[in-house]
């Protein structure tokens, strides 16, 4: 540690973390339950005995056993510890607990990590323990790149918030991301990339793109946070280029013009490379950084992309049919210019690169076309030219070479290779697995082979939607290809070259290889970025949000906000917040890929605000000042929420004149109101009013917010957020103001047990009136926000959050609670922001979400230790805290068995569209307005219970319905099933069963037509075979009730594809009770074989109905693995051990259930083919609920085997699941709840693992 410190002072420039190994070992050791181990001290690969090592057998040799869970052992082979305890030192390495600085406090450390428990992370380390555990070597096992290939997985499957980690990218390149600059050159001179169908697909108009949408650079720039970028050439002399720029230059080559001709006497069509390029941009360089401390500190925070350049180099040489040897004579010179354009910008002071390799050209239609043969051996397995892939990848292999070689000598630099190559075959290899029917064709192009022979133009012909499409003109691919490359590059890990890996090689784990803007910094976990659900924020509130206009009201007068310490943290100067940095508004605007919502009163009267504008200024409140007259009450400011409205107005009518143009911007913003209301009781209080006599003042307060939140829906809003407040009895102001010697004045938190009462009385009015607003606005989107919840964490548990004590300001004076100054230039500011829950009392920090070293030398530490700032505001720490736990669902419970205390995942309420939330479980902004429902008892919410009507019905009563609902709901479980995470994920309220309101309901989100005891097949079916079902319910009774329904609400064509168009359908779970009967009656199993083509059959022919009526969106689910449910393991017990795998389920069945699926999924596939545009997911429900059964501790469930409810019988059977019945603990320990259905706690991982993936293909909330 010594030698550490004389280091650091050597190399001030430099982070040098010590990593804390045996602290973070010996902690796993101490609590070894904490972390899942049951057995620290013993190895899971050996020869057995006490610590499961011997002298005789070791792991490899000899007679060696292998425990069945290594994440139960300490030790992996009796020397080198297990993933597990990898995994548990890493995550104290990542949080900061065992490393000196805390990691993620570094400079270099971008991601903030936020929570390492998500099932996502624990499905990566499965696969890792799986696929790659036994598969490495001690020597590897045991080594430091070992543990930080487990921090970056760690990592890469974490919540990351985007810490804007880039400012910028300039990029370089040909037509695969020139953004405009080719159709600049051209002037007004013709062109097709001027028309469309160029740029059809995202514009809806031609962009200067050589695609039908967006580019690979466009999807970079998006997941960064950033605009696109714009071509570097119209504005070359004069734009300032705040984002970047695109150099690339469509046809531009890697050596220029002069090297082809003098070596070779060829002449390339254009005369712009790879020189010419960097040439631009060093002028551009030292026109907006002038000065060689600016162009570094520039480059320093830019990401630059070299490329895909040098295919033209070979493209032009091959299609003038000149001598393929040739070309790999001047392979090398290509490599050494891309290797000499990469050290330049180095030089220059660039300190991230992307380096891209070249496409498997070999498969793009123009090739496939020109190089026609009849001789089979020059095509490979996916019908590409093998000698043009060839020659693809021995460039990429020299230019990995390269890239090693400029690693060794800049080590100071991240250099990234990205293989697209290797992510673009991915489509070429399994096409249907991304809806693509045929990627050697080109979607726009002619009617020859590979729909070639017309250039791309608009006589040319459209074959289809580009999104069915790899190639869009027959060189160039289609934004669905760019998309799922960028997302290969952008969301998946592997270092480059591949020894870096150590015995981690790409045959040895599952991790797919796609070279990817590691260094941790776009660690998305899933997709790019949040779709722009929203082109604009407009916003209204207090100093909460205020970004601006109070300081513009201020003018020239003193005023602290435009002074240091405020904008210290983020912005590095005042910005007219009332925060150390950023503000919510700022964090959500940053999550919607938006820039930051401009303060409205600085251009009130000419700005445009294309991305909105933020109307709220400090003090304002929600009543006006003539309210509080009436009580002999002055406020200190006139700006009331009816003053921000009639500003809003004023502006809307400038930039959205006409009830149309209105209702367009309005129907595509999100609207924020507030929070607003606070200072109606702040001023109250602070000024030592009657306490009791504000609640008096709810009533009207909420009024005022819900009549605002009315009128904004009348002018056309259809997203609005209405946040609660916060809990005031924690802010240091009260605190300090209301400073009692009474302990029952507070509650355990210390705060002021008087004040959060209030709040809370507050809240709820609010809460009540927006669920009375929601029923009165069916068609809008009114989101409450808990602020009050969300904050609170920071009271409850705050080390969690690196802060030592919540209840003190960050910037402040020397009184109780670190008040008694204002925050201004003169006041004490207690350290660095960055390290403080609070900024100033109220107003809250940005907060790195990552776990801070314990006990500083200072009694007051930095402001990330703290809740509060001044003594009135909280710190920005706070306020990325409320915006990053900010989630939808709504109260507490919705969270049912998930509860606070078995996830670190905050579960407070705001702000999901999830389109606001930076973690991946929900978020589909609004892409389906209805589900509508096919099924059996696993998703009827009701329908079975409607057709029961006054007769006796265990589902009427509890148990059923215990965990979520609180009371039976008409759900064969003890809570929701999983239509109902579905609707909840998709921002819909819950699918309504169809029965109850069959011939009157409007089903404005759909219905649910789903039937205890239904099957796929009708009754009449198995009467053929002297068998009897149940039920008179089938799929096609089910399909009739639905076409009834629709003629209703939706009659006519047009009307009726309009509303199935934008719907999800829901085939089932369907299917299994065909069998179930049989099998539960003692049938012949063998000739339930028979059924499963029938099955199929009659799921797939409502499926192709429901297309023909207009579904575009259709789920299939496949059958569950049988053979683990308790009334099987029940009613066909055996003796003999064969009978049963390795998951104690019954072999047989679950083979069983495996060959339906597999038929199942064999007809999806087929069907896929046969309508490409209609989007058709199979959920593999069968692989999902087997995780379950695989490693049950890691869902917190005991023996996945028995069920909740029952008897005293094997598997807890023997009794229906009624009143009478034992529940046997808590539903959410239990997979299983009667015998037959799941539990709520099962229902969730299964959906879950069909909305996020990866149990459907595509993911759920990535199908839209």
């Amino acid at each position: 540690m010594d030698e550490l410190e004389n280091l650091r002072k050597l190399h001030l420039d430099v982070a040098i973390i010590y990593a804390d190994y045996y602290g973070a070992a010996m902690e796993i050791f101490l609590s070894p339950e904490q972390f899942g181990i049951e057995n620290p001290l013993v190895a899971c690969c050996g020869g057995g005995g006490p610590y499961g090592v011997s002298e005789t057998a070791r792991c490899g040799h000899g007679e060696y056993k292998v425990c069945d869970d290594p994440q139960l052992c300490g030790s992996w082979d009796g020397y080198h510890p297990s993933e597990a305890v990898f995994k548990a030192i890493a995550i104290g390495l990542l949080r900061g607990s065992y490393t000196q600085p805390p990691l993620a406090t570094t400079t270099i450390s971008c991601p903030q990590i936020t929570e390492l428990g998500s099932s996502v992370e624990y499905k990566v380390l499965y696969d890792l323990r799986h696929g790659g555990c036994r598969a490495v070597s001690p020597s590897a096992a045991a080594t430091a790149p070992f543990v930080l290939l487990l921090c970056a997985v760690v990592l890469l499957n974490a919540h990351v918030v985007l810490c804007g980690c880039y400012k910028r990218i300039f990029s370089f390149g040909d037509s695969i991301i020139d953004t405009g600059n080719f159709v600049y050159l051209t002037g007004n001179g013709p062109s097709q990339f001027k028309e469309l169908p160029y740029g059809m697909t995202y514009f809806n108009r031609p962009s200067g793109r050589i695609c039908d949408g967006r580019v690979l650079v466009d999807f970079y720039a998006q997941a960064l946070n950033l605009s696109l970028l714009p071509s570097s050439m119209p504005e070359e002399g004069s734009g300032q280029f705040e984002n970047g720029a695109n150099f690339a230059v469509l046809a531009s080559t890697a050596l220029g013009p002069d090297y082809f001709k003098t070596k070779y006497n060829f002449s390339l069509p254009v005369p712009y490379c790879l020189d010419s390029q960097l040439a631009s941009f060093k002028k551009v360089l030292g026109r907006i950084a002038p000065g060689v401390d600016a162009t570094k500190s520039l480059l320093g925070e830019s990401l630059i992309v070299m490329g895909e350049i040098g295919g033209n180099d070979y493209n032009f040489w091959f299609t003038a049919r000149q001598p393929r040897e040739t070309a790999k004579q001047y392979l090398p010179d290509v490599i050494g210019r891309i290797g000499a354009a990469v050290q330049e910008v180095i030089n220059l002071g660039a300190k991230t690169v992307l380096v891209p390799g070249n496409f498997p050209f070999g498969c793009a239609p123009e090739y496939l076309q020109g190089f026609q043969s009849s001789n089979t051996s020059d095509y490979d397995a996916t019908g590409c030219i093998a000698w043009f892939n060839d020659f693809s990848r021995q460039h990429n292999q020299a230019l990995v070479q390269e890239v090693g070689r400029l690693r060794s000598q800049n080590p100071g630099v991240t250099l990234i290779y990205a293989d697209y190559y290797g992510a673009a075959l991915e489509f070429f290899k399994n096409p249907k697995n991304y809806g693509i029917a045929d990627p050697l064709l080109e979607c726009c192009g002619g009617d020859g082979p590979y729909h070639t022979g017309m250039t791309c133009n608009k006589t040319a012909k459209v074959w289809g939607p580009p999104a069915n499409f790899a190639n869009w003109d027959g060189v160039h691919m289609t934004e669905k290809a760019y998309s799922i490359i960028a997302d290969g590059v952008l969301s998946k890990q592997q270092q480059q070259p591949l020894s870096d890996m150590g015995s981690f090689s790409h045959q040895q784990h599952s991790i797919p290889m796609y070279l990817v803007l590691v260094s941790a910094v776009l660690l998305l976990n899933s997709t790019l970025g949040l779709c722009g659900c929203y082109k604009s924020i407009f916003s209204f509130g207090d100093s909460i949000i205020d970004s601006g206009n109070f300081v513009h009201i201020a003018g020239d007068h003193p005023c602290p906000f435009k002074e240091p310490p405020f904008g210290m943290t983020y912005f590095k100067h005042p910005s007219g917040r009332i925060s150390d940095g950023r503000v919510v508004i700022d964090f959500y605007a940053q999550a919607l890929q938006l820039p930051f919502i401009p303060p409205s009163l600085p251009e009130k009267d000419r700005g445009q605000f294309p991305h909105g504008a933020n109307f709220a200024v400090l003090a304002s409140t929600a009543l006006p000042p003539e309210y509080f007259r009436r009580w002999n009450h002055t406020v200190p400011m006139p700006f009331s929420l009816a003053t921000q409205l009639e500003w809003f107005k004023q502006t809307l009518h400038r930039i959205a004149p006409g009830d149309a143009a209105r209702t367009a911007l309005l129907g595509e913003s999100l609207i924020l109101m507030g929070e607003i209301g606070g200072n109606d009781y702040n001023f109250w209080f602070l000024d030592h009013k009657p306490r009791e006599l504000a609640y008096q003042f709810i009533p009207d307060v909420v009024a005022s917010i819900s009549s605002t939140v009315q009128e904004l829906i009348g002018l056309g809003a259809r997203t609005i957020v209405i946040p609660g407040n916060f809990p005031t009895g924690c802010v240091p102001a009260y605190l300090s103001a209301y400073r009692s010697g009474n302990p029952a004045d507070y509650d355990e938190l210390r705060c002021l047990r008087w004040f959060n009462a209030f709040s809370a009385a507050h809240n709820q009015a609010l809460t009540n009136e927006v669920s009375r607003l929601k029923a009165q606005h069916p068609g809008v989107r009114l989101i409450y926000a808990d602020y009050f919840g969300a904050a609170l964490q920071l009271f409850r548990n705050p080390r969690r959050f690196g802060i030592n004590d919540p209840l003190i300001a960050c910037c402040g004076g020397h009184g109780p609670y670190h008040t008694g100054a204002t925050c201004d230039r003169t006041a004490t500011v207690w350290g660095d922001p960055g390290s403080f829950a609070n900024w100033d009392g109220v107003h809250m920090t940005e907060k790195a979400y990552h776990v801070i070293a314990d006990g500083t030398a200072k009694v007051w530490g930095p402001p990330a230790n703290f809740a509060n700032w001044d003594g009135v505001h909280m710190t920005e720490k706070a306020y990325s805290i409320i915006a990053d736990g900010a989630e939808q669902q709504q109260p507490l419970s919705d969270m049912g068995s998930f509860s606070h205390q078995q996830h670190s995942i905050p579960m407070y309420l705001v702000l999901v569209s999830a389109v606001l939330l930076l973690n991946s479980t929900l978020g589909l902004c609004g892409c389906y307005k209805s589900i509508f429902s096919f099924g059996d008892s696993i998703i009827d919410s009701g329908n079975f219970v409607h057709i029961a009507g006054d007769h006796p019905c265990p589902f009427k009563e509890p148990p059923f319905g215990m965990t979520y609902f609180k009371h039976p709901s008409g759900r064969i479980s003890d809570g929701r099933v999983v239509i109902d995470f579905y609707a909840q994920a998709l921002q819909l309220p819950f699918i309504p069963p169809s029965l109850p309101e069959k011939d009157r309901g409007q089903f404005p989100h759909g219905a649910n037509f789903a039937v205890l005891a239904s099957t796929a097949l009708p009754p009449e079916y198995f009467r053929r075979w002297n068998h009897t079902v149940p039920m008179p319910f089938s799929l096609a009774t089910q399909l009739e009730w639905f076409k009834q329904t629709l003629h209703r609400i939706a009659p006519g064509d047009a009307a009726r594809t309009a509303l199935l168009g934008e719907s999800l359908i829901l085939m089932g779970e369907i299917g299994g009770n065909d069998y179930n009967f049989w099998f539960l009656d003692h049938k012949p199993r063998e000739l339930a074989y028979q059924f499963i083509p029938d099955v199929v059959a009659s799921i797939s022919s409502t499926v192709q109905e429901l297309i023909g009526l207009g579904a575009r969106t259709i789920v299939i689910p496949g059958n569950f693995p049988t053979g683990c449910v308790p009334a099987y393991l029940s009613a066909y017990r055996s003796g003999n051990p064969a009978d049963y795998d390795e998951l104690r389920c019954l072999r047989w069945f679950n083979a069983f259930s495996a060959a339906h699926n597999q038929a199942l999924t064999n007809e999806v596939s087929r069907l896929k083919a046969q309508h490409p545009g209609v989007r058709l997911i199979y959920a593999d429900y069968f692989g999902a609920a087997l995780q379950l059964f695989r490693n049950p501790r890691r869902f917190g469930i005991n023996d996945p085997l028995i069920a909740c409810c029952g008897g005293h019988g094997p598997y807890h059977t023997g009794a229906t699941c009624d009143r009478t019945a034992t529940v046997w603990g808590d539903p959410g320990s239990f997979a299983n709840w009667d015998g037959v259905h799941m539990t709520e706690k099962a229902y969730h991982v299964i959906a879950d693992g069909v909305l996020n993936g990866p149990f459907a293909d595509p993911p759920l909330l990535h199908s839209c």
